[in-house]
């Protein structure tokens, strides 16, 4: 899932120890359903965040920035290195720039050119699918 995790070798690593120490033939397998979930939970809530962030300086006119951008920037960095960079980027798009001042959602243009347009996070995760697949 990120730049230096190879889920194949990763497999084949525990398939051998299981092998060596128990002399026993294991299936590995991920449980996408689970990353699919944490992963939707993930953006939900930041999603979430993002809003009240801005609803609250619409309604109160203050800037809540020197609070926040921390917060933003720690949790910038937790997502590259959870997913990695490109879907950690992508999650912070999809957060911050995705609707724009008039609430449009605009879609994402990747690096083919190839205009994506997410509604929502399981829109989102189905594309980064599609990424972890072609990595």
């Amino acid at each position: 899932m990120n730049e230096y995790f190879n889920s194949e070798e990763e497999k084949e690593n525990i398939k051998s120890l299981f092998n060596t120490v128990l002399n026993a033939d294991v299936d590995i397998y991920e449980n996408v359903n689970v990353y699919k979930k944490h992963f939707i939970s993930i953006v939900t809530n930041l999603e979430r965040g993002a809003f009240g962030e801005k609803q609250f300086e619409k309604e109160n006119e203050q800037d809540l920035s020197p609070i926040v951008d921390p917060l933003w920037f720690s949790i910038e960095l937790m997502l590259t290195h959870l997913y990695g960079n490109q879907v950690g980027s992508l999650i912070l798009w999809y957060v911050f720039d995705r609707i724009d001042i008039d609430d449009n959602i605009l879609p994402h243009i990747d690096e083919h050119n190839n205009a994506n347009l997410f509604d929502t996070p399981e829109d989102l995760w189905e594309y980064v699918k599609l990424l972890i697949e072609d990595y």
